[in-house]
């Protein structure tokens, strides 16, 4: 259950510039706890932030004529604060107190962006980035799509289904709120960020009334979409070497096909009796995940070639390379003798531990892939397919008699050789640079 405060923020007095270092204290905050323990003050501060915005900003009380559509100043929602409050890793931030009674006047938490979406990118030419016409006249707006490019090409790790696609040199301010202290608190961040070293981006989502504030401190608009690159439709022209042939409108008639009983499904084979896996069967994989990754045949270019800029291109080439590497554990995971290396076993076998010193296993692999264990390596990862049938083999050797054991050895055995055979594919398909 939420704990109102102490206090009424309706009396908290603004954090008027002039007087912040007499009247005001600052505190930086980096214990999660600390921050969801103050939830109802942030969410009721917010509030009283937009009341007071509204306030001051009423035609009526200005001696102006009402707007044809009124724009309201729409607080933080509970739920959004918590949300940021529980996801966000490292949670950061500063709070802005009166110096005698300790009441809350300001805050702001800020983090190292993350997305759950496996295909968010940044792109301010996409017209499903919602940047109009009218917002290009009225605000600041990267037109060009030179920002979002250059915020694109920076490094990132991770995985969508797990701890999230993390972008290490991009900052996202999370949560600002604040009664007068605003401005304040935002170059607070700005000066804390360009102190560590480590961000090249600072990005934030803003409210629609929140808009000028943060274009008056230097930032712009960018778009940002969560799917696929939209393909170009094909032209009639450009069907070369199908035989399909437009539909005539007098199409002769033909008779109906003749019904047939419907055939018996086959049994499926048992996954040691199924063809291995051939080197075409292979490309043909590796092409559909290139598509789908749709990763740029060349490395990104910037205008300068200086060591930030290498570093940038190096971020980009693991991020790909990474993404390849995961979706080639896919692949080898679909593989009919996958099943007995899906998840570690060594936490039920007994003994597992003193024959097997290197466990390995397809799941582990895959988190590898993600957290850029692999620095974007083939022979690392085919060294970590290696390690699984050597485990495999030492635990079940020795059980010859037993079908199971003997079973999971040849499953092991032909899973490795497979692996040998998708890493080959993967290197003749994907770009050489990554």
């Amino acid at each position: 259950p939420l704990s109102e405060p102490c206090y009424d923020l309706e009396l908290v007095p603004n954090a008027a510039d002039a007087r912040l270092a007499e009247a005001s204290c600052v505190a930086y905050v980096d214990d999660r706890d600390v921050w969801k323990a103050q939830l109802t003050e942030l969410l009721l501060l917010c509030n009283e932030a937009a009341w007071r915005s509204a306030k001051r900003h009423d035609p009526a009380a200005l001696g102006l004529p009402p707007p044809a559509a009124c724009a309201e100043a729409k607080p933080l929602v509970l739920e959004y604060i918590l949300d940021r409050l529980d996801t966000d890793d490292p949670l950061w931030g500063y709070q802005l107190r009166t110096r005698e009674e300790g009441w809350l006047q300001g805050f702001v938490t800020f983090t190292t962006f993350t997305t759950w979406q496996t295909y968010f990118r940044w792109d301010s030419l996409d017209p499903r980035a919602g940047i109009t016409l009218d917002d290009c006249d009225a605000h600041v707006v990267d037109e060009d799509g030179s920002l979002a490019a250059d915020l694109d090409q920076c490094g990132r790790i991770g995985d969508p289904d797990g701890c999230g696609v993390i972008w290490p040199r991009v900052a996202e301010i999370t949560l600002l709120g604040g009664l007068g202290c605003g401005s304040h608190l935002l170059q607070l961040v700005l000066d804390h960020l360009t102190s560590l070293g480590e961000y090249d981006f600072v990005v934030l989502q803003a409210t629609d009334n929140a808009v000028p504030f943060y274009e008056r401190h230097g930032f712009l608009r960018v778009g940002a979409v969560a799917a696929h690159h939209a393909k170009a439709p094909v032209e009639e022209g450009d069907k070369e070497g199908k035989d399909e042939k437009p539909a005539s409108k007098h199409t002769p008639s033909k008779a109906p096909p003749k019904a047939t009983p419907p055939k018996r499904a086959k049994s499926p084979k048992p996954a040691g009796k199924d063809k291995p896996l051939s080197d075409t069967e292979a490309l043909a994989l590796a092409r559909d995940a290139a598509e789908l990754l749709a990763a740029p045949a060349q490395p990104p270019k910037f205008k300068t070639s200086d060591e930030r800029s290498a570093r940038r291109v190096e971020g980009a080439r693991l991020w790909w390379a990474n993404r390849a590497l995961h979706s080639l554990v896919k692949a080898l995971s679909a593989r009919p003798t996958a099943p007995h290396f899906f998840e570690p076993v060594y936490g039920y076998l007994p003994y597992y531990r003193d024959f097997v010193s290197e466990p390995m296993d397809l799941s582990t692999m895959a988190a590898g892939a993600c957290a850029g264990l692999y620095d974007g390596r083939l022979l690392a990862m085919m060294a970590d397919a290696r390690r699984l049938e050597i485990a495999a083999v030492a635990y079940n050797g020795k059980r010859s008699k037993d079908p199971v054991a003997r079973e999971v050895c040849q499953h092991a055995s032909r899973l490795s050789k497979e692996a040998e055979t998708l890493c080959r594919a993967w290197q003749a398909t994907f770009p050489k640079w990554i």
